[in-house]
């Protein structure tokens, strides 16, 4: 994988941002081949309810893979970049039963050699 100082120099170039607005599961980045992973900054999150019972959005590797992240309602705000390991999507998945809501996840990212 490449390094970067993140601190200093904010995104990789070049980054990408992905919108996926759906009510059940669906892919928001695909895989990006051999050698290669997807690096998240930054992600934000509408129509996520985690008061529901199990209405919280979760980010996996790949449609049925590891979940890698439960993102909050808004804004993230973590503070450094999050590899996916290599060849893998980054899909948005309900939790629970609440797949009949609607939600927006917006993933700011680059693709980077492992």
């Amino acid at each position: 994988m490449s390094r970067i100082n993140f601190r200093d120099t904010g995104y990789k170039r070049p980054a990408g941002t992905a919108v996926r607005f759906a009510g059940a599961d669906a892919v928001v980045v695909e895989a990006p081949g051999t050698g290669k992973q997807i690096v998240l900054y930054d992600v934000m999150v509408v129509g996520s309810d985690p008061t529901a019972a199990g209405g919280q959005q979760a980010l996996t590797q790949g449609s049925g893979g590891t979940i890698m992240m439960y993102p909050p309602e808004g804004h993230t705000g973590f503070v450094a970049p999050f590899p996916f390991g290599e060849n893998k999507s980054v899909w948005a998945k309900r939790t629970g039963l609440h797949t009949d809501k609607t939600y927006t996840v917006t993933v700011t990212y680059s693709i980077e050699d492992v």
